[in-house]
C-alpha cells in the first residue's frame, strides 16, 4: 500500500505538470495566433488586405501645396505724374454677368485715385455703402497711362499701357484685353470702354464701417 500510495501520488504530480505544459502550449500557439491576424499571410488576395494609408507626395498633399495668394500690387511706373487732362468725377458703373456693378471714381491731377464700390448693387452684398480704396495711375506720354494693377479701372490688370482720353464729357478708355480665341487658347483684343461724369456729391457717399 506505501508503494501504491507513492506512485498514485507521482501520477498526480506528473498529471499536473503535463497540463501546466498544455495551458503553456495553449497560451503560447493563441500569441501566434493573434499575431498571424495582424499581419497578413503572403498569398492572401489583395481584396482580403486591410486598407493600407496611401502615402502622398508633396505634389499630391494639398497641405503642402504653395499657398495660393493674390497678385502683389504693382505700384505704376512713368516719367509723370500730371493727370490733369483725366481728371474728374467719373461714373464707371457697367452691367456685368453678375448684374448692375455702381462704382465712382475720383482722378486727381496728381495721380491719385480714390475708388467708390457701391454693396448695395446687385454684385455686393447689398449694404448701403460704399467701399473707398486709393490707387494711383502716371502718365507715360501720348495718352498712355500705367495703373495700379488692382485698381478697377478698365485694362489696369493688362501688361500694357492704357490709352485714356476725356472726349464730350466722357472718359474713354481704349486697352487690350486677354480673351478666349475661337481656335482654342487666348489672344489679345482691342477693347474700348467709354463711361460718364458724375454729378453726385462724394461727401453723400457714406463709407463702410
Amino acid at each position: 500500500m506505501h508503494r501504491f500510495k507513492r506512485q498514485t501520488c507521482n501520477y498526480s504530480i506528473i498529471g499536473l505538470m503535463l497540463v501546466g505544459l498544455s495551458a503553456c502550449s495553449s497560451e503560447n500557439t493563441n500569441d501566434i495566433e493573434n499575431d498571424s491576424d495582424d499581419q497578413p499571410s503572403p498569398s492572401a488576395n489583395p481584396s482580403d488586405l486591410p486598407d493600407q494609408p496611401t502615402e502622398l507626395t508633396p505634389a499630391d498633399d494639398d497641405s503642402q501645396a504653395p499657398d495660393e495668394s493674390p497678385e502683389d500690387t504693382q505700384v505704376p511706373v512713368g516719367p509723370s505724374s500730371d493727370t490733369s487732362s483725366i481728371a474728374g468725377f467719373w461714373n464707371l458703373t457697367q452691367t456685368t454677368s453678375e448684374g448692375v456693378d455702381v462704382v465712382y471714381v475720383q482722378i486727381e491731377p496728381n495721380g491719385q485715385l480714390t475708388e467708390f464700390d457701391y454693396l448695395g448693387d446687385n454684385t455686393g452684398n447689398g449694404r448701403d455703402c460704399y467701399i473707398i480704396r486709393n490707387q494711383q495711375i502716371v502718365a507715360r506720354g501720348a495718352d498712355q497711362y500705367d495703373i495700379q494693377n488692382d485698381s478697377v479701372l478698365p485694362g489696369s490688370d493688362g501688361s500694357e499701357d492704357v490709352m485714356i482720353l476725356v472726349e464730350d464729357g466722357s472718359i474713354v478708355f481704349r486697352y487690350f484685353a486677354l480673351i478666349s480665341a475661337p481656335e482654342g487658347g487666348n489672344e489679345l483684343s482691342p477693347q474700348t470702354a467709354l463711361f460718364p461724369a458724375s454729378d453726385l456729391m462724394i461727401d453723400n457717399l457714406s463709407a463702410c464701417e
